[in-house]
This record gives C-alpha cells, structure tokens and sequence, in this order.
C-alpha cells in the first residue's frame, strides 16, 4: 500500500519538512522592521553620543551573521553583526564615524528577528557620573583610537565588555599607569619567584610585569584581602581597583572578609604598538572568556588533561620561560590556551615555535626540545582544538572576538531615509 500521510514519511524526510518549516515560517510571530530611524539626538554632542542596539533573536539554527548598515545622508558605514539568539544588547559610538547617521539597517534579516530598536543616547558629563561608570564596548572598540574621545579622566578609563557585561577592562594612557594598577597583583598571583607573597611596593621597583594584564575574582579578592590581613597600604591605584571590584561585585565584602563574586578585571595600556595591543588585547579577552564561560573553561581543562604527559610538561617549561608559575595548574591551562587563540590561525604556530625557540636558548627544558623534536605540529593541532572549543561553547572565532566590528564608511549606495 502506498503511503501519502505526513507520520508515513521515513526519518529523513521528516527533517527535511522540519527544516522547511524552522526557515520558512514566521515562527509565531511578526518579523520585525530590518530598518530604523534614529533620533534627532544622534544629531547634537555627536563626539558623546551613542546608538544602543537592541533586538530579540529567535533562531533555530542559533548564530547568524548579518550586515548591519548606518545611513547618513551621502555616506553609510558597514558592520559585520553576528546575530545572537535571545535578547541582545549592543552600542555603536558615533565619535568611530565621519557622518551624521539617520537610519539603522539589517538588510538581510529574517523572521528570527524582532523587537529590532535603536536609541541614540548620550555619555553623561564627567560630573554627572558615578565614580567609576564604564562605558560599554567590545574588542572593535578598544582597538579604535576614536574611542580615546570618549574617556572621561586623562589617564586612564574603565570599560565593561558588552559581550560578558562582568568583564571590566582597565585600559591605560601607559605602561606606568597599567603598572600602578596590576604589578604587585601579578607578582603575588601569577610569578613564580613570590607566587603567594605580597610584597610592598618598593620592593619591586625596575621589576617588570605584563603589559597585559587578567585577575579573576577569586584573584582580586585574595590579594586585597592578604594586604588588609598584612595591614599592608595599597597605592592609589589598587585602591580605586578594589572601590571598583567592590561597586561591581567581583569582590564581596562579608563580615570584616574580601570574598570573590563574579567576572575579573582586565588591564591594556595604549603604549603598546597598534600590532601588539591588538594581539595583547585578544589575549587578555580570551582570560575573560575562561572566566565567564565555565563549559569552556571545562573543556579547555580537559583538553589539557588529555595531552601527553610529555606535552604537559612542554608546555609548562615553555610559559615558565615566560615567568609563569609552573606549579599553579589553573594558570597553566588558562595560559595555555591564551597563547594558542591570542593570534591568527596562520600565525600562531610560527609566534609559539619562537617562543620555543628563545626559551631553549637558555638550555634546559628536556620536555619542550622533545615537543619541538617529535611533535612539530603540536601547535597548530592544538589551536585548531582550542578554537573548535571556543567555537563551540561562545560561538567566536579569535582573535576577533565581537559581535560588532565596523568593516569600512564609504558614500552611500541606498536610498533608504526612514523606517519601514
């Protein structure tokens, strides 16, 4: 008998028509309008003003990349944007651009998009703000020296990464500033020479740290709390670190105890040069991930745990040369894969093998001459793994770690003025 009933489809069949129905019904709802017209306060303060972007994403498929337009009236800017499901929240600085824009646009959105909205809003005068208010943004941000218009004190400014909003970044004027804030932190948490000992500042006057820096809240609540079990003065600048990890709850205080809470802090200088704040800065997020995103810090934990013992013992040679601390495992697996996704899929094995390469120099590290003798390829194997990881559990792809990134301004092709 034949069959020509829906139950009577065989299984691949059945996903087809599913497939069918998830692309190309409306899925309950109206698609929202893919364009919007801004207010007229995108057009005054340009320099201190904002568009937040908010939108309602329902997919079946999960992630999507889309373009996201701004239209002026001779000129638009082009976004690459890729679509998160659920509520989603995202700022576009106008001080980035070199035009007015009157309109916002998603042209190839589908019907998984709604409640699709755009208000331009304006950054708060410097007496008007909280003591420490971060401006929002991302990686495409921090890495656009238009963004230096928009800090509010000279030296220095905090940010809170729209992507994981317990994230704070610290970003610096330079090296002396990022250094006022985070050396004795990285002494006391990540080197090896006085892993666990905080020391008094003079103590390590001409001693170098990073010029990135990444503290979890468990790290900031233990240095802070060790300097008030010592009675030890903090500077003026890990003062301002522990009122900001105190306003934003990575540390919690608790009958006369510094606890941790949730997220960290990170810390970049604009003294670096464009090439290496931009790989610094991809390093330090990437810390920032392993913080927020407990199934991939697991995973990343795992895939460590899964390397040859040898390869282990390579690695942790090699970010020893790099004056990490060896014998503290979560700094090794959360150094691991910083360095593996902190460069670009064709250059990172070339920027570990030199690494390797000035660390054996110095003689020693029997593990590590081994890796580099019978494992060639264990740094590109090994990023590839890391990047799936990271693919898999947060959707991005480093070192371009955004949901926004501004692509290029060019006179404008559309004649849309106003929204449908």
């Amino acid at each position: 008998m034949s069959c020509r009933r829906a139950h009577c489809l065989s299984t691949s069949q059945r996903y087809l028509l599913l497939l069918f129905l998830l692309f190309f019904s409306p899925l309950g709802a109206t698609a929202a309008s893919s364009t919007v017209a801004l207010d007229a306060a995108c057009h005054t303060n340009v320099d201190q003003s904002y568009i937040k972007l908010s939108y309602n994403y329902r997919s079946p498929i999960g992630y999507r990349h889309a373009r996201l337009l701004l239209h002026g009236e001779q000129t638009e800017a082009s976004y690459h944007l890729q679509l998160r499901p659920g509520r989603q929240e995202l700022y576009l600085y106008l001080a980035r651009l070199s035009f007015v824009p009157h309109s916002l646009e998603i042209p190839d959105a589908d019907s998984g998009l709604q409640e699709l909205q755009a208000q331009c809003q304006k950054l708060p005068e410097s007496g008007e703000i909280a003591p420490f208010t971060a401006i929002i943004g991302g990686q495409d941000l921090l890495l656009d020296p238009a963004s230096r218009q928009l800090w509010r004190r000279a030296d220095w400014q905090l940010f809170r990464w729209q992507l994981y909003p317990q994230i704070l970044i610290i970003d610096t004027a330079g090296y002396a500033q990022l250094s006022h804030f985070f050396k004795r932190l990285a002494f006391y948490l990540e080197k090896e020479d006085h892993h666990g000992t905080l020391l008094e500042e003079q103590a390590l006057a001409g001693r170098y740290a990073w010029r990135g820096h990444n503290y979890s809240a468990q790290g900031l609540a233990s240095f802070f709390q060790e300097a008030r079990r010592l009675k030890m003065p903090l500077n003026s600048s890990e003062q301002l670190l522990l009122e900001i990890a105190l306003q934003e709850r990575l540390v919690i205080e608790s009958n006369g105890y510094l606890l941790p809470g949730r997220g960290g802090i990170l810390g970049v200088s604009w003294e670096s040069p464009p090439t290496a704040r931009a790989s610094i800065l991809a390093h330090e997020m990437l810390h920032g991930i392993f913080y927020s995103v407990p199934a991939f810090r697991n995973a990343i934990h795992t895939h460590w745990q899964r390397l040859v013992p040898f390869e282990r013992r390579a690695w942790q040679e090699l970010l020893h040369s790099l004056s990490y601390n060896p014998a503290d495992r979560y700094l090794m697996v959360n150094e691991f894969h910083a360095y593996l996704l902190m460069y670009s899929r064709a250059i990172a094995p070339f920027r570990l093998q030199s690494i390797a390469a000035r660390a054996l120099q110095a003689g020693g590290r029997p593990a590590l001459r081994r890796l580099m003798r019978e494992k060639p390829d264990s740094f590109e194997e090994n990023r590839a793994k890391a990047a799936q990881l990271l693919r898999q559990h947060t959707a991005l792809q480093s070192p371009n770690l955004q949901l926004l990134r501004l692509l290029a301004q060019s006179k404008s092709t559309s004649s849309s003025s106003s929204a449908n």
